[in-house]
């Protein structure tokens, strides 16, 4: 007589593992969802922090666009320094 509660448990078991799986499957989903663009902010704020700790770079692609096209570099002349301020405000 005890085969039937024990057969009832198994398959409540059963379900709640399949139950389980799915769960973590749509988790899995959502977070990645989540997680990409701020993977994504990462890499960029530690490709700004690179940029800071090697200002020669900088430098030197600034001389070669000025050197090739020195008035279209200097009407983006603001543009850049209103660039320039936001990446000091965001790096410190």
């Amino acid at each position: 007589m005890r085969a039937a509660p024990d057969l009832d448990l198994l398959l409540r078991q059963e379900r709640a593992v399949r139950r389980s799986a799915e769960l973590r499957r749509e988790l899995g989903q959502q977070s990645a969802f989540l997680i990409r663009p701020l993977f994504q902010a990462e890499r960029a704020k530690d490709g700004l922090l690179w940029l800071r700790r090697h200002p020669v770079y900088v430098a030197v692609i600034v001389a070669v666009v000025v050197a090739l096209k020195p008035g279209n570099a200097l009407s983006k002349l603001g543009r850049a320094c209103a660039v320039w301020r936001i990446v000091r405000r965001f790096c410190r």
